[in-house]
């Protein structure tokens, strides 16, 4: 892969999250609830220098990940997830999924798989059972992980997680339920709206239709899965 060659080199300083983060007096701002790494392959060293602020601080992480070694020497996605998840972490998904292939075939003509390169990952500490957090949860860091559930459009799982912990009444619980409606909300309209502006698109170039339809799947299948509904009467 030319464009992730080498080109130069250079030495540079760092100190370990651990340190950075326990090394001053404390004050009242605990960083490291929620952690987000994008370091082109070096995730994974990162986070053994964090272990203490993985163990006492983080309830969630967004990892970028890969799947292949894009660069020399660096750790592939199950190795940060074993590491994740045997201090607590549960594997949530996956956010902006790239693949690779030669790009030999047109898309407007030819469909087929490509390999995974490389994506985000989200891990959550879930203190629901089945997971492999075994530590309970503080008030303040379960308030953290339906924050970062919220963030991250895990809806859902933050309405589940809120029932079962700190929605003790009707009241929270119908206040919650509206806000993750509120944030949740898909509007059908606009769902028709896009559904036309395809339709019109591929009529107007029926030799890019494949290509259009792509796009317009690549846009929305991050968030859903719609299996599970049944067909409309």
């Amino acid at each position: 892969m030319v464009k992730f060659a080498q080109t130069g080199r250079f030495e540079l300083q760092t100190e370990t999250l651990d340190h950075v983060l326990f090394s001053t007096p404390p004050d009242d701002r605990p960083w490291g609830e929620f952690i987000k790494l994008d370091t082109q392959g070096t995730e994974f060293e990162i986070l053994q220098g964090a272990e203490r602020m993985l163990d006492e601080r983080c309830v969630a992480a967004f990892v970028e990940v890969e799947f292949c070694q894009i660069y020399e020497g660096q750790k592939l996605f199950s190795e940060l997830e074993a590491f994740l998840r045997e201090r607590g972490f549960s594997f949530f998904g996956f956010h902006s999924t790239h693949e690779r292939a030669r790009k030999a075939l047109d898309k407007r003509r030819f469909a087929g798989r490509e390999r995974l390169l490389h994506a985000d990952a989200v891990f959550f500490k879930d203190p629901l059972p089945g997971g492999p957090s075994t530590k309970p949860l503080t008030a303040r860091e379960t308030h953290i992980l339906f924050t970062c559930a919220l963030l991250l459009g895990y809806f859902d799982y933050a309405l589940e997680l809120a029932e079962a912990t700190f929605a003790s009444n009707h009241n929270d619980r119908a206040s919650i339920l509206t806000l993750i409606e509120k944030l949740a909300f898909n509007d059908p309209v606009q769902a028709r709206a896009a559904a036309m502006q395809l339709a019109s698109a591929v009529e107007k170039s029926p030799g890019s239709a494949n290509v259009e339809v792509g796009r317009f799947v690549d846009e929305r299948r991050a968030m859903c899965n719609f299996e599970d509904v049944l067909a409309s009467i």
